[in-house]
């Protein structure tokens, strides 16, 4: 019953203290759990590569739109997301790599939009004093030819080596921009893990640990962690943006146009405007589109 029927009827019968309690409802009603669960939601599942800026990001969307929501799931990887699309059972997914010949195949509408870059860096645990490496210190150290920090105190740490499966998205980047790497096998040396938020614990809990992965990642996470610089390139806003530090990655969503819903829609139209590419800044990523 709107306010001012009650208020009128206050006088006759109806106590003030009620019509508290029906505001209240009716706010309550109107707010957080109960209206985000009227709202259409999208879920977009894929790479862990940028997946904590993306949730970023699509928090910021969520606290704009009053009819849409998108939730970030847990890593399943590009290809994981790639699959669920095509199976039917994700609308859109979200990828650091391109399609590939046997994924383009199973759906020629399938579509990969580019939406920004994420830089690819080495990064070690929080009690490594150095700051740099060169490429070929860092291939000695993941083929286990360097197997100690050098420290300002004398000591020499041994260096406790983080890798990545074949075929992530961070080590095709590597792979791609430094020679040195170009032939790299990650199964011959260190301990493998498969998910960034598990290179990120294994740097939080071994302070002497070196990986590698995406720097938003490192940003936005709570290990302690440092990105190196390689050489003289240095993953700052300015140099990946100048193409200076040439290591970064695709954040690009995989869809079919043709099974866009409202969400979908909404959130694609947000990530090309300027609220979107301030909160994609604000999580550590390059939009696509510079002011």
């Amino acid at each position: 019953m709107p306010y001012w029927v009650l208020s009128r009827k206050i006088g006759g019968g109806i106590d003030p203290l009620t019509v508290a309690i029906l505001l209240l409802f009716t706010a309550f009603f109107f707010s957080s759990p109960l209206q985000a669960q009227s709202r259409q939601t999208v879920v977009i599942p894929g790479t862990g590569m940028f997946e904590r800026a993306l949730r970023h990001v699509a928090k910021r969307f969520n606290e704009q739109s009053t009819r849409f929501r998108v939730e970030i799931p847990v890593s399943v990887g590009s290809g994981g997301g790639i699959r669920k699309v095509l199976a039917g059972e994700a609308s859109m997914a979200r990828v650091g790599r391109p399609l590939n010949p046997k994924e383009k195949a199973q759906d020629s509408n399938l579509q990969w939009k580019l939406f920004a870059y994420d830089a690819v860096v080495f990064a070690v645990g929080r009690r490594v004093k150095v700051k740099q490496r060169s490429i070929d210190q860092l291939k000695a150290i993941f083929e286990g030819r360097s197997q100690r920090w050098e420290t300002v105190d004398g000591r020499e740490p041994p260096i406790r080596v983080i890798t990545r499966e074949p075929g992530d998205a961070s080590l095709m980047v590597i792979q791609r921009h430094l020679l040195p790497f170009a032939n790299y096998d990650p199964l011959k040396y260190g301990r493998m893990v498969f998910h960034d938020y598990e290179m990120e614990a294994m740097l939080k809990k071994f302070g002497y640990a070196i990986s590698w992965g995406s720097l938003s990642t490192i940003q936005l996470g709570h290990s302690g962690a440092k990105p190196l610089a390689i050489g003289t390139m240095t993953p700052t806003l300015d140099q990946i943006v100048s193409g200076a530090y040439p290591l970064r990655g695709p954040c690009a969503l995989v869809y079919n146009p043709e099974k866009l819903r409202g969400p979908e829609r909404a959130f694609l139209s947000y990530l090309g405007k300027k609220g979107g590419r301030d909160a994609m800044r604000e999580a550590g990523l390059v939009p696509l589109k510079v002011d």
